[in-house]
């Protein structure tokens, strides 16, 4: 699936996400975005993003095989700033299909950043730090939209005359070249404030599973009071959250189940990743993986100097057997 060129467009405009994200404690700009995005994840299961900025809610849903309208999850607005109704080892397991499916999609990217409010960073016992780092891979991987002819940044262009000045305007200073514009959507400092309220608004929140009903809530409601995914709450579709999860489980482990996986070289190189942790030994797995006959931008692309940590970790993770909420803590 790609991205949709209406999703792309805005995405690309600070002004989106000046309104999707604002600084907490800040006022809402207004924007007048107003979409559906869908995002197919496995066996007719999917999320279904609404956004409707000028009105100032978003709404999350999820659909299932043959269904006409997705039945809700969360509906984000000023006053319900963090809905936590997705554990963060579901919306990592979702993104690292859509990565997969199409390089369009890299992960932790654009789906990071649209749905991580939706998601307690909470869950991870075992990795805690890995969400704040996914997030802030994602949010500094957004770029503003670019020049068609030159690739460049939108930006003012420069001040200049049109023919040559008279001697006593010559002097530079008369004509400032104006101040190179950042092509990220968020600078350093930007990033930091989104992942710190990211952490102080889901903290608290505790998973446990729960027989017969799955993965549910316990902890803190957001500021807004919108309870978590609760036990008791019947009308969450616990079983349909249940059933997505496990089919993108099935999926993702069909989508790496190939024979250069299996080339001899490629265990022992794995290994050598994830017990030294260091990027630099990143590149030689891809060159592996490559020899061995494997052509998949995604994961080629994130086992490639520059490495970028925050992807090629999923991508050892997953190559290694490893499957974002599959059974984890039953």
């Amino acid at each position: 699936m790609s991205i949709p060129e209406s999703l792309r467009g805005l995405t690309t405009d600070p002004a989106f996400w000046a309104a999707y994200l604002p600084p907490a404690g800040e006022p809402v700009p207004g924007h007048h975005a107003e979409l559906r995005v869908s995002v197919p994840v496995a066996g007719g299961y999917g999320l279904v993003l609404e956004i409707d900025l000028a009105y100032g809610e978003c709404l999350l849903g999820l659909r299932q095989p043959g269904s006409t309208e997705p039945l809700p999850l969360a509906r984000l607005d000023p006053a319900r700033p963090y809905p936590t109704v997705l554990r963060w080892a579901e919306l990592d397991l979702i993104g690292q299909l859509l990565a997969l499916d199409d390089p369009q999609w890299r992960h932790p990217g654009l789906l990071v950043a649209l749905l991580h409010r939706y998601a307690s960073a909470d869950d991870q016992v075992a990795a805690p730090d890995r969400p704040a780092t996914m997030l802030a891979t994602a949010l500094r991987g957004l770029s503003r939209s670019v020049d068609a002819e030159s690739g460049e940044p939108a930006q003012v262009s420069a001040a200049g005359p049109d023919q040559p000045p008279l001697a006593l305007f010559d002097d530079p200073r008369w004509w400032p070249t104006p101040a190179a514009v950042d092509p990220r959507i968020f600078d350093d400092d930007a990033v930091a404030r989104q992942v710190g309220d990211h952490l102080a608004h889901t903290g608290g929140v505790r998973w446990r599973y729960a027989a017969g009903w799955g993965w549910v809530a316990a902890g803190p409601a957001d500021g807004g009071g919108t309870p978590p995914r609760t036990l008791g709450a019947e009308s969450f579709p616990f079983d349909d959250v249940a059933e997505l999860v496990r089919r993108a489980a099935a999926r993702h482990r069909r989508l790496l189940d190939a024979p250069w996986r299996r080339a001899p070289r490629i265990a022992p190189l794995l290994q050598r990743v994830r017990e030294s942790g260091d990027p630099a030994a990143v590149p030689a797995l891809g060159r592996a993986l490559a020899d061995a006959g494997c052509d998949h931008p995604t994961l080629l692309d994130a086992l490639t100097a520059p490495v970028v940590p925050a992807e090629a970790a999923w991508v050892v993770d997953a190559l290694s057997g490893i499957v974002p909420a599959d059974d984890d803590g039953r």
